[in-house]
C-alpha cells in the first residue's frame, strides 16, 4: 500500500444465486460481510463496493468466502486520498530577488515542506508545520529547524548566469548545515551554519551558483538542525556594460550621427561636441537599456542638464522637461526590486552654449542606496550594440582602399577643397586617431590599430562624411 488512508474496494463478481464474502488484511476483517447479488448468470459481472482504511506498507490480503456460490474476477483498490497540489504562497518569487523563508509554497506536509511537528511552534503568519516566528531584522523567518526538514518555493529566474546566494542565518551552535536544491538537484553542496552568538544574531552564508531562466522549484534542506533562517537573497553577478547611446544632429533627433555605448550618463561637454560629427550646438541624444537596483525600495532619479530632458524607468515617464533651461535639478520616484532589471530611457537635447547632462539615483523606504551617478555596473545594454553612422548626402564622398585594411589604408575624398579634420573612432566611441588633412587623399598607417571595426569621419565646418573601416590581419 503506497499511502495510508481510505480506499474504495471494487470486487468484480458474477452469480445466478448470490453469496457473501469478506476481505482481511493481516488477519483483520476490513470490510465486514459483503453480499454478492444475483447477477443473472455466471458470466454477468457486477461490482460490489466498500470503503476500507489501509495503512502504508506491505500486507497479506485474504479473500474469505462466507457463503457460496459465485465467481470472482478481480479486486480493484482506488485511493480516496486527495493529494494537495503545490502552489506559490502569494506569488511566484522573482529572481534575482529575495526569498523570504516564511513564504514557502502551499501544498502541505510532504508536498511543499517537511516538518517534524504538525504545529507552527512560532505561532506567526502560517498555521502549517514549519515554525514561523518574528525576526529582529524585520518580517518573519523559520525557526526550530530540525535535521531532515525542508521547505520549497516556486521561483522564476529572469536570465541565465551566475548568482550569489546570501542566506541570513542565526544559531547558538556551530553544528547546523543546509543545502539548496534546484528542481531536485543539489546546487550548493553542504553549507555550514556558524555560531552567531544568539538565535536573533544574524549572519550571512554565501555561495555562487549557476541558474537557468524560467520557473523552478527551490528547496532549502536542513542537513543538520538547530538554526534559524530569515531569508535568502539571490544577486545577479553579471557586470553592467553601460547604455546604448544614439547621437543626432538637431534638437529633435533629426539626423542620426553615431551610436555607441556610454558607461553612464555624466557628461560635461562645455562648448564642444560630444563626438566627431556631432554638432557643437543643436544636437540630441537618446540613451536606452536597463537599470538594475541593488536593493528593494523607492528610488528617486535625478536629471541635471543643459538643456532639455526626459526620463522613463520601467516604461513610466518620471521626468518630462523638454524645455530650454539649465542649472535646474528635476526628479521622479518609482518602486524597484532588488536585482530585477527594468528598462530605462533618457532623452536629452542641447540648444546653444554649454552642454552637460547627469543622471543620479537615491534609494529610500528600505533601500540603502546612497545618492550617486548611476554606475556602469548597474546599467545594461544589448551586448551586440555596435557603432553605427548615418551618411550625409550633402557631404563630400569618402572612399577607403583597401577595406578591410591591414598595415595601411588610402583615404580619398572629393568635393572638399579646404582643410578637414580626419578622425578614427573605435566601437567603444573612443577617438584613436585625429589629424588635419587636405588635398583629397591621405594614407593612414593602421599597423598599430587593433583588429576590429572603426568609423572614419571627415569634417570641415558643418559638413561631415563617414565610412566604416575594418582592420583585419
Amino acid at each position: 500500500v503506497a499511502t495510508t488512508g481510505a480506499y474504495t474496494l471494487d470486487a468484480r463478481v458474477a452469480s445466478p444465486v448470490g453469496g457473501t464474502f469478506h476481505i482481511e488484511f493481516d488477519g483483520a476483517n476490513v470490510t465486514g460481510a459483503l453480499t454478492v447479488p444475483v447477477t443473472g448468470g455466471w458470466q454477468n459481472w457486477q461490482n460490489v463496493s466498500k470503503t476500507v482504511n489501509l495503512t502504508a506498507g506491505q500486507h497479506i490480503m485474504r479473500f474469505v468466502i462466507d457463503a457460496k456460490e459465485f465467481n470472482t474476477n478481480k479486486f480493484t483498490f482506488t485511493s480516496q486520498i486527495v493529494i494537495p497540489t503545490q502552489t506559490p504562497y502569494a506569488e511566484v518569487i522573482q529572481l534575482p530577488g529575495i526569498v523570504e523563508a516564511e513564504n514557502f509554497d502551499n501544498g502541505g506536509e510532504g508536498v511543499a515542506y517537511h516538518d517534524t511537528e504538525e504545529a507552527n511552534l512560532g505561532g506567526v503568519q502560517r498555521t502549517t508545520g514549519p515554525d514561523v516566528f518574528t525576526v529582529s531584522e524585520g518580517t518573519n523567518g523559520i525557526g526550530w529547524i530540525n535535521t531532515g526538514e525542508w521547505v520549497e518555493y516556486t521561483t522564476n529566474v529572469s536570465s541565465q548566469g551566475s548568482y550569489t546566494i546570501d542566506a541570513r542565518i542565526a544559531s547558538v551552535f556551530s553544528t547546523g548545515a543546509f543545502h539548496l536544491e534546484w528542481d531536485g538537484v543539489n546546487i550548493t553542496g553542504t553549507l555550514a551554519v556558524p555560531n552567531t552568538g544568539d538565535w536573533q544574531a544574524w549572519q550571512s552564508v554565501a555561495k555562487s551558483v549557476n541558474l537557468t531562466p524560467g520557473v523552478h522549484i527551490l528547496r532549502v534542506f536542513a542537513d543538520a538542525g538547530n538554526f534559524n533562517l530569515n531569508k535568502i537573497t539571490f544577486t545577479d553577478n553579471s557586470v553592467g556594460n553601460g547604455l546604448n547611446a544614439q547621437y543626432f544632429n538637431g534638437q529633435n533627433f533629426n539626423t542620426p550621427v553615431l551610436t555607441r555605448k556610454d558607461a553612464n550618463i555624466n557628461f560635461n561637454w562645455g562648448d564642444g561636441s560630444p563626438a566627431p560629427g556631432v554638432n557643437v550646438d543643436g544636437f540630441s541624444v537618446r540613451w536606452t537599456g536597463q537599470v538594475q537596483p541593488r536593493y528593494d525600495g523607492t528610488y528617486t532619479f535625478y536629471l541635471t542638464s543643459d538643456n532639455g530632458r526626459r526620463l522613463w524607468v520601467n516604461n513610466v515617464l518620471l521626468i518630462d522637461k523638454w524645455i530650454d533651461d539649465w542649472g535646474v535639478e528635476y526628479s521622479g520616484s518609482i518602486n524597484l526590486k532588488l536585482g530585477q532589471k527594468v528598462d530605462i530611457k533618457v532623452e536629452y537635447f542641447e540648444n546653444w552654449g554649454g552642454a552637460d547632462v547627469k543622471l543620479e539615483w537615491l534609494g529610500s523606504g528600505g533601500s540603502h542606496q546612497n545618492r550617486e551617478v548611476i554606475p556602469q555596473s548597474q546599467l545594461f545594454s544589448p551586448v551586440n550594440a555596435r557603432l553605427a553612422v548615418a551618411e550625409k548626402t550633402d557631404a563630400p564622398s569618402l572612399k577607403l582602399s583597401p577595406n578591410p585594411a591591414s598595415e595601411s589604408v588610402n583615404i580619398a575624398w572629393e568635393g572638399l577643397n579646404d582643410e578637414a579634420t580626419l578622425s578614427i573612432v573605435n566601437v567603444q566611441g573612443k577617438v584613436v586617431h585625429q589629424q588635419i588633412v587636405k588635398g583629397g587623399i591621405h594614407q593612414l598607417n593602421t599597423a598599430l590599430f587593433a583588429e576590429g571595426l572603426y568609423i572614419v569621419s571627415l569634417r570641415s565646418g558643418k559638413s561631415v562624411s563617414f565610412s566604416k573601416l575594418a582592420v583585419q590581419r
